[in-house]
């Protein structure tokens, strides 16, 4: 295992160690265990199991099971569903815990499918939660999104705020999509009494980064990494709220554990004030390179223009702060490319 990413594990165990001691001999659903988050959710609990015994089981719905296996090896405490999240109806199995971490999470596909990204974000949930309300479940986090905020340019965004979406823009797709999922989630917990607390996560990067991932932030790292300049293909105006994994995963376990049923929490690092072109104009000096903004004439299916700052005040009442500022951040994502193109 990459160095850096085993690291950033061990902290997880080190930094959820109460949480973790709450689920022991418990068992996990999670979906989209083979995304960014997904995947350091299954590795944290993995490790867990190894280093403090918690003896927790996993029953992971997965399109790919190769691809799963994989990415996890063979674990006597992991079950697979194959299954994509809207095609499941019923599972026989007990569990005691739900992550849904299911989505589609690039752009051009929004753009390409927006219709297989509602359909992964609306009927995939229902699914799901249908088939919860046949289980007597501890919680069930759902992990969304600070883009179903939609555009917002006040300075501090608290979770009763909403913006503007144009719901004649297929970019919206996704983040309409999480805006009804949720509306989905707290209709089941008003009604049938799922006991649901939603995770609206910023802009999440660090060691663990698929290869196949495109967000900015990857995209600007691998070109320093290869002595490339840095090509910003946008005004970059966009203010950054960004959060660590490692934070990330802290704030997931704690809010599984800790946090409020039917209540949401922003998860996202204190802000540095930076914009993507500020980011940019980071990596750039760090690594000797350049950066070259090229504004297209037209939408290239990027998010709109946004200035908001994510609020994390309900978060940090439950205990928890962010370890990782930007820089950190950065810096720690870049070694952890590096070691794997080594």
């Amino acid at each position: 295992m990459n160095k850096i990413l085993k690291e950033d594990l061990l902290q997880v165990v080190q930094n959820s160690k109460s949480d973790f001691e709450s689920f022991r001999n418990q068992t996990f659903l999670i979906t989209g265990s083979t995304g960014l988050i997904g995947s350091l959710i299954v590795k944290s609990i993995l490790l867990c199991n190894d280093v403090l015994k918690t003896n927790i089981k996993l029953l992971l719905i997965v399109r790919n099971q190769k691809k799963a296996e994989a990415m996890f090896r063979r674990q006597d405490c992991i079950q697979y569903i194959e299954s994509s999240i809207e095609d499941i109806v019923s599972i026989s199995d007990s569990f005691d815990y739900v992550i849904h971490a299911a989505t589609p999470t690039k752009s051009k596909y929004f753009i390409t499918y927006p219709v297989e990204t509602l359909d992964a974000s609306i009927i995939g949930t229902k699914k799901l939660l249908d088939i919860c309300k046949e289980k007597n479940i501890k919680r069930f986090l759902y992990l969304s999104s600070m883009e179903m905020y939609g555009v917002l340019n006040d300075e501090k965004v608290t979770e009763d705020k909403l913006g503007y979406l144009d719901n004649l823009d297929v970019r919206s797709s996704y983040s309409m999509g999480k805006r009804i999922a949720e509306l989905y989630c707290y209709s089941y917990f008003h009604e049938y009494q799922i006991p649901t607390i939603f995770a609206r996560l910023a802009m999440c990067f660090g060691a663990g980064i698929p290869k196949e991932d495109n967000r900015v932030v990857k995209y600007f790292c691998e070109s320093a990494i290869c002595g490339n300049n840095i090509e910003v293909k946008s005004t970059g105006e966009t203010m950054i709220n960004f959060v660590y994994t490692v934070d990330a995963l802290h704030a997931l376990f704690l809010l599984l554990n800790q946090g409020n049923v039917g209540e949401a929490y922003n998860i996202s690092a204190d802000s540095s004030q930076y914009t993507i072109l500020d980011m940019a104009q980071y990596v750039a000096l760090q690594s000797g390179v350049q950066v070259e903004q090229q504004i297209p004439s037209e939408s290239m299916g990027f998010a709109p223009i946004n200035k908001m700052v994510l609020c994390n005040d309900k978060l940090k009442k439950l205990g928890w702060k962010n370890a990782y500022d930007i820089q950190h951040a950065l810096k720690r994502t870049m070694e952890y490319l590096k070691n794997e193109t080594a």
